[in-house]
């Protein structure tokens, strides 16, 4: 039976034997993330231990965790010393390597002989494979090999023999290693309606002076970043200047920082091999196919969530060295079928007769901004008369100004992945990020009849009740309108969860998230009261008092089916009673009675009714 104190100097073994590799023995590490995970030498670099236990031993080793069981386990944490450094041994027989690290460089300047040793071998190098270096007219043979014509003629004839022989100095002759990827800018993920698939992303590589035994890796990479907070940064021109100064590092090195290749997620894999004629240092090049899986979230550069992508090019060399070349990718996310939103349900207002809906064209997308056309169709603007009016008068709402708002909103949904490996709906924690994206304002002209010359165009509708007023809403030329950014959701969990990377920890779980964008328009209508003649259309009274009414209308993409959008009022949702005002534009009206047969928590849109005397 285990007691307390047996517990807790197990912890603090296992602590202390944590600590211990991590600091000093990171080479027998990565021998066994090599020999036993299976990982290769350039992921083995960052690897780390994380966890220890009686049956196994958790280590970090570029994004993802490893395990490796002991076998048989063991029975104490104080056999752990003695298993580690059997396994340690193990792990250098199965790759092949020597017990005796080279850990010292002892330069050839050194020691007398071994610099004279040096310098020989360098004059041969650079002397023997040019005979002209030992014939008449060459600076050497002129000054010294004049003494001893036949010795240089000797020389000049089998120079080339012992140049040939010199692997180690045709590998310098052939100069620095050079990768280049030829790969689009930007990659685009199609979406039918039944769904995306995966694809191919084809692309080139070119090298040169790289030997023909080394083969490439070609890997896409993934870093995914909440931003917590607004971190404040320089213009261009105050980091071009802070570069030079060496304050801060180049633009090649930022970008370093900003995409770690070992810690980015690698989401697709595969391998080329350079082609058996290439030799030398002439410039050849090989193509490859990348898998692109067709789940893969867009790009996405929002003031809360950051998702870049970047095509890895990576050859570890005869010498161990690592030769990597990368090029930033944008993925876009396009729906094939024609956008087409959802016209907002009819809201109407308490204590009034007016009602309002708005109709949505579908999107124009243009290299500047994006453009709805929208139509505000106004019901219940023609009052009664009253006791106090002639018969030969008529009394109406008249709307004198619009405003319109379109607001983007990020939800992120965040957490840490269960034994599946996916996201859990049931423990995700759900955060909202609100921006503004574009505003607009305009004001109306109107005078009775309202479709006399001169006005704002109307419609009238055919009861003569109300009117339609067209309204053009402009946003950004990236406005996510389509389902593209939905999120992939099965048996209670969130599939293909994006690793966070500003919230990783090696002694942690590491956390994922997922991002879906909504918009929404938020439309504010001031309407006063005026009477006018009817057989001149002369103002007659206006009331001093103006009402303001707002309405929220989610741009959801429409779900009906092609040629349906053309039936006009047919197709019209149920009414829906608005909930309680929770915006901040102007001030919040008072609670509403919520009439029979409704209820609040069935409303999607948001009106207020506010006097004009606090519109300030």
């Amino acid at each position: 039976m285990t007691t307390p104190d047996s517990a807790a100097a197990d912890v603090a073994a296992k602590q202390r034997i944590i600590k211990h590799m991590n600091a000093d023995h990171h080479d027998s590490i990565r021998r066994y993330v090599e020999a036993y995970a299976s990982k290769s030498m350039f992921h083995s670099r960052s690897a780390q231990m994380v966890d220890i236990d009686l049956n196994q031993m958790v280590f970090s080793c570029g994004g993802q965790q490893a395990v490796i069981a002991f076998d048989p386990p063991m029975k104490a944490m104080r056999e752990a010393r003695e298993r580690l450094v059997q396994l340690d041994k193990d792990a250098l027989q199965t790759l092949g390597r020597s017990d005796i690290p080279i850990t010292k460089f002892v330069p050839a300047y050194t020691h007398p002989a071994h610099l004279w040793n040096f310098t020989q071998c360098v004059l041969a190098m650079v002397l023997l494979p040019r005979q002209a270096n030992w014939q008449p007219g060459s600076l050497l043979y002129d000054n010294m090999l004049y003494l001893v014509p036949g010795f240089a003629s000797f020389v000049a004839r089998i120079g080339w023999i012992v140049f040939v022989y010199q692997p180690q100095f045709q590998i310098n002759v052939m100069g620095k290693p050079k990768l280049a990827l030829q790969v689009p800018v930007e990659y685009t993920i199609v979406v039918f309606a039944d769904g995306a698939s995966d694809s191919l992303l084809h692309g080139s590589l070119s090298f040169s002076n790289v030997p023909t035994q080394c083969d490439f890796q070609i890997a896409l990479a993934r870093v995914g970043r909440l931003e917590k907070g607004k971190k404040m940064k320089p213009d261009s021109a105050s980091r071009t200047l802070m570069g030079e100064l060496g304050l801060i590092g180049s633009q090649k090195e930022q970008k370093r920082e900003q995409f770690d290749y070992e810690t980015a997620e690698k989401l697709c894999v595969c391998s080329v091999g350079p082609p058996q004629e290439s030799s030398g240092s002439k410039t050849a090049k090989c193509e490859f196919s990348l898998h692109i899986p067709s789940y893969l979230p867009a790009t996405a550069m929002l003031p809360s969530v950051n998702i870049s992508y970047a095509i890895f090019a990576t050859c570890i060399l005869p010498d161990r060295k690592v030769l990597q070349t990368s090029q930033d990718l944008r993925i876009v996310r396009e729906t094939v079928e024609p956008i087409r939103l959802e016209p907002s349900r009819t809201v109407y207002f308490p204590d009034t007769s007016f009602a309002v809906r708005a109709n949505f064209d579908p999107p124009t997308f243009s290299s500047k901004n994006t453009t709805i056309s929208t139509t505000l169709q106004l019901y219940g603007l023609s009052l009664p008369i009253t006791n106090s009016m002639r018969f030969t008068e008529t009394r109406w709402l008249v709307p004198r100004e619009i405003r319109w708002v379109l607001e983007e909103t990020a939800v992120i949904v965040t957490g840490c992945p269960d034994t599946t490996g996916h996201l859990p709906m049931s423990s995700a924690q759900r955060i909202l990020k609100r921006r503004k994206l574009a505003t607009g304002r305009e004001k109306l002209k109107l005078r009775y009849p309202f479709t006399r010359r001169g006005n704002t165009p109307v419609s009238m509708h055919s009861d003569g009740s109300g009117f339609s007023v067209p309204l053009t809403v402009s946003g950004p030329k990236d406005l996510s309108l389509d389902a593209s950014t939905a999120l992939s959701v099965a048996g209670g969990h969130i599939l293909h969860a994006i690793l966070d990377e500003s919230n990783s920890d090696l002694n942690e779980l590491q956390w994922r998230f997922a991002v879906y964008l909504e918009c929404g328009l938020h439309i504010w209508l001031r309407i006063g009261e005026d009477v006018f003649d009817e057989a001149s259309g002369n103002l007659v009274n206006r009331k001093m008092d103006e009402m303001a009414y707002t309405i929220v209308c989610p741009l959801t993409t429409s779900r009906t089916v092609t040629g349906q959008h053309d039936r006009g009022d047919q197709d019209e949702p149920v009414p829906m009673i608005p909930p309680s005002y929770d915006q901040v534009w102007e001030q919040p009206p008072p609670e509403y009675a919520t009439p029979e047969g409704f209820t609040a928590a069935e409303a999607h849109t948001t009106n207020s009714l506010v006097p004009q005397d606090l519109l300030g």
